[in-house]
């Protein structure tokens, strides 16, 4: 098993150390498959259940905290719905598969393990968490789902939880067979490498998380600067493959707005029925879109009318006064 898991350390830091090989390998494949199928690899619908703003760290490099002057702390993001409220998404007509729970923190919600065990409606269920809050107990319950599946995307944040009781914890999940992924902040490439040792070393693979980084007290956005940089653009016609459900259970297609609690640009709320148009939308807030969101959006120069000459639908912009203004 050593030595297993020593191929392994050496495996992921080659691919750590060598991202366009590992791109164009991945791009090869693509191409593959749309040889072998005819059919092209489409970008499938994200949606994602935000339950509950609160969390156990206040990192820099947020994607909930760095349009804000101070950090969450700022945010108009408030409520909760409870259990019986989020299992309403199993009848929503043409969901996905699998649907994502998130937060904040989710095990700061009370009841996650009842909201998990009956979103019976998905085939999977997947729960991003730091591991900050022991999840014996959660852990156990959904162990004994026979529905549908779900798994643990653990991320390691180094400043809130010390490596020995994450490992502890993924380990445990790993050995409940409901480890999906682990991930790291790629803040510094030297500690990144070494985390990625550490972990491969005791059979995890771990993913860096280069949406975003820092730079001594700079906020690095990685994934698309024009598009993330805080920087205000002419307005931009975007469409996104994502449906975002608040924890007052308020509809978005866009993470930005979910964060700025953008009652204005929601599409309804999940109690009382919701309908987010499947064209092309009028944003005026290009520039802060949140780097988590960039594989799901298409995003093209605005030309207000279209071919017919109607005007297209306008999403709101409603920034709270606390949102940095512009760099």
């Amino acid at each position: 098993m050593l030595g297993s898991n020593y191929l392994l350390a050496a495996k992921e830091l080659f691919k750590y150390n060598n991202p366009s090989v590992v791109h164009l390998i991945r791009d090869a494949r693509q191409v593959m498959h749309r040889s072998d199928t005819g059919v092209e690899n489409e970008v499938i619908p994200l949606w994602s259940v935000f339950l509950i703003w609160k969390c156990t760290t206040d990192c820099p490099y947020c994607v909930q905290n760095y349009s804000f002057k101070n950090d969450r702390t700022d945010s108009p993001l408030k409520g909760s719905l409870p259990p019986e409220s989020w299992w309403l998404l199993n009848n929503l007509p043409n969901k996905p598969e699998g649907i994502v729970v998130t937060g904040g923190e989710p095990f700061l919600y009370k009841k996650l393990a009842d909201v998990l065990i009956g979103l019976s409606g998905f085939k999977q269920v997947q729960v991003v968490t730091n591991l900050n809050i022991d999840p014996s107990n959660v852990v156990e319950r959904v162990s004994k789902i026979t529905t549908h599946k779900v798994f643990f995307e653990c991320s390691f944040h180094e400043a809130s939880i010390d490596f020995g009781t994450f490992l502890a914890r993924a380990t445990m999940i790993k050995k409940a067979g409901m480890l999906g992924s682990v991930r790291v902040v790629d803040v510094d490439p030297s500690r990144t490498k070494k985390y990625i040792k550490d972990f491969a070393l005791n059979g995890i693979k771990i993913q860096s998380l280069d949406q975003v980084g820092v730079d001594g007290d700079e906020v690095l956005v990685l994934s698309n600067p024009e598009a993330s940089n805080l920087v205000r653009k002419p307005p931009v016609l975007c469409k996104t493959k994502l449906v975002l459900f608040a924890p007052n259970g308020d509809v978005y297609n866009c993470h930005t707005k979910l964060y700025w609690a953008d009652k204005a640009a929601s599409f309804g709320n999940i109690t009382t029925g919701f309908n987010i148009p499947e064209t092309y939308l009028s944003c005026s807030d290009y520039g802060f879109c949140q780097p988590c969101q960039i594989g799901y959006m298409d995003v093209k120069p605005l030309n207000a009318f279209d071919s017919v000459g109607r005007i297209h639908h306008i999403l709101p912009s409603n920034p709270p006064s606390t949102v940095v203004n512009s760099r």
